[in-house]
């Protein structure tokens, strides 16, 4: 398991209590204390400098660097194997599609043929 330096994600923690639960007060007795006492304020400042220093250190700067062909290797071996792939599946859905259709007409005509054409004549 590894645990992280520092937080990359801002979070807020909530407590949810009923509407008039008995612990509200002392949570706000408690919260109240803290803030009167500059902790809050002292932990943003420290979270902020910390970002503050992680931002201006080389390790953040030399992350950053140009994309190689290495990098994009793998995603140009996928397009190569799997474009191919897909149009062979459409090329055979037209064909399966339009054997179909030659079933369909073939079908349809069969089935005229045998029907007696009634005309019905009016005066």
């Amino acid at each position: 398991m590894h645990i992280m330096d520092s937080c990359w994600v801002n979070y807020h923690i909530t407590i949810a209590l009923n509407k008039n639960s008995i612990y509200l007060e002392d949570f706000d007795k408690r919260i109240e204390r803290l803030r009167e006492g500059g902790i809050i304020k002292k932990w943003v400042k420290d979270e902020l400098d910390k970002a503050a220093r992680l931002a201006d250190s080389k390790a953040a700067q030399a992350s950053l660097r140009a994309l190689e062909l290495a990098d994009i290797q793998v995603p140009g071996y996928m397009i190569m194997v799997f474009l191919p792939s897909c149009l062979i599946c459409l090329l055979l859905e037209f064909f399966v599609h339009s054997i179909g259709k030659r079933k369909i007409k073939h079908d349809d005509y069969e089935s005229n043929a045998n029907k007696k054409q009634i005309t019905v004549k009016w005066y």
